[in-house]
């Protein structure tokens, strides 16, 4: 799997995503978009934290705990134009290709792109708004979208 390939068609996937969900989300008031990445298991999982959600307490790499969790995924069939890349995506880390840093470095490339900002136009974005991905099998993993730059 080419990484800048990955990476182009990830950002695109997720615009399209945030495309068709805009409308579900035009009264929220969205705090944090995590991307989680399971090479593992090939799953691609979009979360939004909502405003209406938070009380100052939720740790904002835990995306499990927030009410709109996986709100589109692989993994039980709710985002299939992200199937094939994330079949792809889990044999190359199968196959020892794909160092799971990189893809998460990349994942977030992919989040911050500006074709995913985009895709966010028309959203309620918070002033505090920020983009999320961890290592899911990783509780003290850093946010990898900290200090991304997009070239």
């Amino acid at each position: 799997m080419n990484i800048q390939e990955f990476q182009e068609q990830l950002s695109h996937l997720i615009y399209i995503e945030l495309l068709h969900w805009r409308g579900r989300f035009q009264n929220e008031t969205i705090n944090v978009m995590a991307l989680d990445c399971y090479p593992w298991n090939e799953g691609l999982e979009l979360s939004f934290l909502v405003e209406s959600d938070e009380d100052g307490n939720e740790d904002k790499t835990d995306s499990a705990a927030w009410r709109w969790f996986q709100f589109t995924n692989t993994s039980v069939g709710g985002w299939p134009a992200a199937n094939n890349l994330a079949k792809q995506m889990g044999q190359s880390y199968s196959k020892k290709e794909l160092d799971p840093k990189v893809l998460f470095e990349t994942s977030a490339k992919a989040l911050m792109s500006d074709k995913v900002k985009d895709g966010l136009k028309g959203y309620n974005l918070s002033d505090s708004f920020e983009f999320v991905v961890s290592d899911p099998d990783d509780p003290k993993a850093n946010n990898y979208c900290m200090g991304v730059t997009n070239r």
